[in-house]
């Protein structure tokens, strides 16, 4: 039989590889999810309306994209409506927990998602109140937003991921070209103008604006490691960024040119023998070092979609397709027969060096970790 990996928004094409199943890992994954948390993906993660829920459902939505099965939609519907009223209201905490970070915005995309499969009215009237949050969030003096209201003047390349996609898919969608699509160019190029490595040709976690944080070097304000899965949802963000993004978009030359120049960096820095990638990037070689499940899935999502698209040129394909055969190694299957993905980092702010060596590695779902699964349904 074959075996292939759901990637991609709808329109993205599927490529074959040789697996020993009916199914593939994509929908393994999304039923194992159902049937572990039958009434809610918030029952594993507890964060309610947060990435950590957002990420997973996301992966779902893109297994639904390709199957069609109605029990993925239900369960996507199902979590969104615990917080979208009928009207469209977004029933959270408090406006000012929830405009406190990009941690928050990105469930966003599953607004999106609802309003075109099912027209109703209300999630476009949800996401039109995330869009409005996202222009209240603060910024530090380049116009860069902060992270979380908690790590003032910090942008780590993390939120990328969290907050521009949204935007950029919004303003395709509704024709919001003005503040939407700036906005969704202007803040990764910002951050890849500070916080870009020429050598290495990926990016620090994170840029300091004032060069105060603790882990910031004093002189450029960035964080000390290329962190795998920073790294991979920033180029990730970069490629469903692009999706929406017209050509003719002042800054589409600008993106494209960043996405080649990471391309080649991830191409560099995999690691030959296992086909994935280090928690510290672009240094396999540096003791206590290891390979990182989350981020290497998120890297082989951000190739293999780059080149469905055009992005980027059709050889790092050979890349994607190394890599996968990596990834499958770090699946398999628990007692009853359901799919794990094992050897993720759990949730990790920035820090020292020292900090992303000392993260250790765990397992969905023994883990409530939800990066492992984001990644493996990615």
């Amino acid at each position: 039989m074959k075996k292939r990996l759901f990637i991609g928004a709808s329109i993205a094409l599927a490529i074959s590889f040789p697996q020993a199943q009916t199914t593939t890992w994509g929908v393994d994954f999304s039923n194992a999810i159902i049937k572990r948390w039958p009434s809610s993906i918030n029952s594993m993660t507890g964060k309610g309306w947060e990435y950590s829920n957002g990420i997973v459902l996301q992966g779902i939505q893109r297994v639904y994209e390709h199957t069609k099965d109605t029990s993925y939609l239900s369960y996507i519907k199902k979590y969104v409506d615990t917080y979208v009223g009928s009207s469209g209201s977004l029933s959270l905490s408090s406006l000012d927990t929830t405009a406190e970070s990009f941690d928050n915005m990105q469930p966003g995309m599953l607004c999106l998602f609802l309003n075109k499969e099912t027209g109703l009215q209300k999630y476009k009237t949800a996401a039109d109140y995330i869009r409005t949050l996202i222009a209240r969030l603060p910024k530090n003096s380049a116009g860069g937003f902060w992270h979380k209201k908690k790590y003032p003047n910090q942008m780590w390349c993390d939120g990328i991921y969290m907050g521009e996609p949204f935007l950029s898919q919004y303003g395709f969608r509704y024709n919001d070209m003005g503040y939407c699509d700036s906005t969704a160019t202007f803040q990764p190029l910002l951050l890849a103008s500070h916080a870009y490595d020429q050598t290495a040709k990926l990016l620090y976690h994170a840029w300091d604006a004032r060069d105060s944080a603790s882990w910031a070097d004093k002189t450029t304000g960035l964080s000390p490691a290329i962190w795998s899965r920073g790294m991979g949802w920033f180029s990730a963000g970069m490629v469903d960024i692009l999706k929406y993004l017209p050509k003719t978009h002042p800054q589409y030359a600008a993106m494209i040119t960043l996405l080649g120049n990471i391309a080649e960096g991830l191409k560099n820095a995999q690691d030959p023998a296992t086909g994935l990638w280090y928690q510290v990037t672009d240094k396999p070689s540096l003791s206590g070092n290891f390979i990182e499940s989350s981020g290497s899935g998120l890297f082989i999502y951000t190739l293999k979609t780059a080149v469905d698209y055009g992005f980027i040129d059709k050889s790092y394909l050979s890349v994607a397709q190394k890599a996968w055969t990596g990834f499958k190694t770090k699946l398999t299957l628990d007692s009853q027969g359901l799919p794990v993905i094992n050897g993720f980092v759990g949730a990790m702010s920035v820090g020292v060096l020292a900090d992303y060596l000392a993260a250790p590695l765990v397992s969905c779902p023994a883990s409530t970790a939800p990066h492992g699964y984001c990644a493996a349904l990615f």
